[in-house]
């Protein structure tokens, strides 16, 4: 078959040669010399994305050995007609003999699969190693009807849910609901699977990863306008990977995760890096138990209309450790709520901003009281907004729960850490009081030590006994820290 002049992104791996293509040329890198090959003297076997080429040069010289390569572009999309049923018989077969990797063909570029709820056992991936991938086609998942229109609301309070989410018959909901047995898009039940590429809106969940699956991913996925989980990493579940993906307008939880008692297993459960989370009611929500690290997240509530919330994420089970690094809190309702026996790790330049209660909150609940470690973290303008809750401002603490945001130690996660401090609070008030950074609301101190509070004295900043001395002069790139333990993160991340 004669290729097509396109521009393709070719890796090919051959020995000591290499070969990295730029739009209709490839260059051959033999012993440092460079050679070009131009696409219409190519010719590659079998048709498919993946499969072996043999090079000619413009001037006939031909070389004596067969290239592997990789292509990689917007070429030849061979895969799934775009429709449910085809979809639905493409999981089938993966584990049926089939192909394992499931991609779409090229002429569902912008396509938007529509999927009748009912039949959701049909979406389930039993084996190892499944890919699900949509490229660059943009292809969308969207459940018809949508959640709201299949009549599991509650909207006249009698426990019943029989009614519309949409009251009002304009096509939009206007109401949540508390329905738990809604259509998934996906459910793996095998390990090593990975799901990438796809927009799935407008189901009750999205995707659930197993019992005890582990290896899973899913990435660069777009979820929008959902009733319920859009991810969920079922109990005992470990090794799995939620990463670079947008949620967007959500009823309840955004992802809803479990694990493993942190005492009794070794790596993270799940590993939630680099998404964007806006109009989550409960963002991230772990009540169970497990180890988690969230990196980089964005968190926020922007423009909300009457349905769709910011409240926050929330950590309230047993047996949890939760490294939290390097994300942003902002506009939610109650900030980070952490309860029970958990243990938080906030570390690396998390930041909490605008949340309307407050930024970060340690109470206890059933469960027991949970501590944490905070350092290098910036607490600006939280608090203000009136509740008939307790715990207001930058950080508070409540009961019998513990904090070390600087100059303390406590054992977490079943080692011994310290907090250098290097947070900064700023702005933080509440309701009754306009500079309110840290609000002890227990009876054992709370250690803020080497921070940054606006000023040299932060003693009118502080409720409840909390030691902030000594303070920083000045912002902490500015200060002088020392350096932060290095026992900080896990280093079985993946066992």
């Amino acid at each position: 078959m004669k290729v097509r002049r396109r521009s393709w992104h070719v890796a090919v791996t051959y020995g000591s040669v290499s070969v990295v293509t730029n739009r209709a040329m490839l260059f051959l890198a033999v012993l440092g010399e460079p050679c070009v090959f131009w696409q219409e003297d190519c010719e590659v076997c079998g048709g498919s994305r993946r499969g072996t080429m043999r090079f000619v040069s413009r001037v006939g010289v031909r070389f004596g050995f067969v290239l592997v390569v990789v292509l990689v572009g917007r070429e030849a999309h061979a895969g799934i007609a775009c429709t449910q049923a085809a979809f639905e018989a493409a999981l089938q077969a993966a584990c049926s003999g089939g192909s394992k990797t499931i991609t779409f063909d090229s002429s569902c570029r912008n396509a938007v699969i529509s999927v009748t709820p009912g039949n959701r056992s049909r979406r389930e991936v039993a084996c190892d190693g499944v890919v699900i991938d949509g490229q660059d086609l943009n292809v969308t998942f969207e459940m018809t009807p949508a959640w709201w229109m299949t009549n599991h609301c509650d909207t006249n309070g009698d426990g019943v849910y029989a009614e519309t989410c949409d009251t009002n018959g304009d096509g939009a909901p206007d109401a949540c609901p508390e329905y738990e047995a809604g259509d998934w898009f996906l459910m793996v039940r095998g390990n090593n699977a990975t799901v990438a590429n796809l927009t799935v809106r407008h189901f009750w969940d999205g995707v659930h990863f197993d019992s005890a699956t582990h290896g899973n991913t899913v990435m660069n996925c777009h979820f929008k306008k959902q009733a319920d989980d859009s991810f969920t990493n079922e109990e005992g579940a470990w090794g799995n990977t939620f990463a670079h993906n947008t949620l967007e307008d959500h009823c309840d939880k955004g992802i809803q995760i479990y694990g493993r008692d942190r005492g009794a297993s070794s790596g993270y459960d799940l590993e939630i890096l680099n998404n964007t989370f806006t109009n989550v009611d409960q963002p991230i929500r772990a009540n169970h138990s497990g180890r988690f690290l969230a990196e980089g997240n964005l968190i926020q509530e922007v423009s909300a209309g009457a349905l769709y919330h910011c409240q926050g994420p929330r950590f309230d089970g047993n047996q949890m450790a939760v490294y939290w690094q390097g994300n942003t809190v902002s506009q939610c309702l109650r900030g980070l709520r952490v309860s029970g026996d958990v243990h938080l790790i906030a570390t690396e330049g998390n930041l909490f901003v605008r949340n309307r209660y407050r930024g970060l909150y340690l109470y206890d609940n059933a469960n027991g009281s949970p501590r944490g470690l905070v350092q290098e973290s910036s607490f600006e303008e939280n608090g203000g907004s009136t509740s008939s809750e307790d715990g207001y401002g930058g950080i508070a603490v409540k009961g019998s729960a513990q904090v070390d945001a600087g100059g303390g130690s406590f054992t977490l996660d079943g080692v011994a850490m310290r907090s250098i401090g290097g947070n900064s609070f700023l702005r933080n008030k509440s309701a009754t009081d306009p500079t309110l950074d840290v609000y002890n609301l227990g009876s054992v101190t709370l250690k803020a030590e080497s921070n940054w509070w606006g000023d040299g004295d932060p003693s009118d900043q502080v409720s409840g006994s909390v030691d902030f001395a000594p303070a920083l002069a000045g912002p902490p790139q500015q200060g002088t820290l020392p350096e932060p333990p290095s026992n900080l993160q896990r280093t079985d991340t993946k066992p």
